[in-house]
């Protein structure tokens, strides 16, 4: 499921823009998630209340009372939510230059039309799925999920000895159980994301703690330490702390 926000200051264009997501779903099986702002301020405020970066796309119309698109989208990027993936709604395209500014992935012009609509987000969403450095792309029973590599903690094999290659996926906010091998998925990371056991991967951004025998998480949840990974465990995260340290 894609998380999305619509920021527009005109009520219409919610209307219209729920209406094509609904036939988009059905159409093309996807499913997403909407937030509707008729604001920038409202969408900051919403940022700033929560623990993790909400959104997967933005769509933020530039011409707002207020703060503008552009204005709304360098504030979304000084978070910094580099990952959300920002299209532009306008009438005026010459707008396009300073959208660069802030990575937008689009832009789309008023009036808009369904065509392009379906074609612009059906581009993301494969963007997205596709994207091998900051989304992990997976099914569960129930949906497609589209999760980022920065609220996964945790990921380990299922406890249910009776699903063979259940995985557990930890994440800020949710737990989410998919069959797939631990292997699989972890072909689909990068680093951060390091082996602490033969059946468990930790992302390094969400360790506060660590021994030779467990790890501790953000979310307070402890993993054990498989004796052959202790040794790798504490390089790669002295690594991972001179890294963030240069780039600080």
């Amino acid at each position: 499921m894609f998380q999305v926000a619509v920021c527009d200051d005109d009520p219409t264009m919610h209307k219209i823009l729920q209406h094509f997501f609904m036939c988009m779903s059905v159409s093309e099986s996807l499913e997403f998630n909407l937030q509707f702002f008729l604001s920038g301020e409202e969408l900051i405020k919403s940022y700033s209340s929560q623990e993790r970066y909400p959104f997967h796309i933005i769509l933020l119309d530039i011409e707002m009372r207020g703060l503008s698109g552009i204005e709304t989208a360098k504030l979304i990027r000084l978070f910094p939510d580099r990952e959300v993936q920002i299209i532009f709604l306008t009438n005026y395209p010459e707008y396009m230059l300073e959208s660069f500014e802030v990575q937008a992935f689009q832009y789309l012009l008023k009036p808009l039309t369904y065509k392009l609509f379906v074609e612009k987000i059906n581009k993301l969403c494969h963007y997205m799925r596709s994207s091998v450095s900051r989304f992990l792309s997976v099914k569960n029973k129930t949906e497609h999920l589209v999760l980022r590599h920065s609220e996964i903690i945790a990921i380990s094999k299922g406890e249910n000895s009776y699903i063979q290659n259940e995985l557990c996926i930890v994440t800020d906010s949710s737990n989410y159980f998919i069959s797939r091998t631990l292997k699989a998925v972890y072909e689909q990371l990068n680093y951060p994301f390091v082996f602490i056991h033969r059946s468990i991967i930790v992302n390094l951004v969400h360790i506060r703690k660590f021994s030779t025998s467990s790890v501790i998480m953000s979310n307070q949840q402890e993993f054990p330490v498989g004796r052959s990974h202790a040794k790798p465990l504490r390089e790669a995260y002295a690594r991972f702390i001179i890294s963030r340290f240069q780039e600080g």
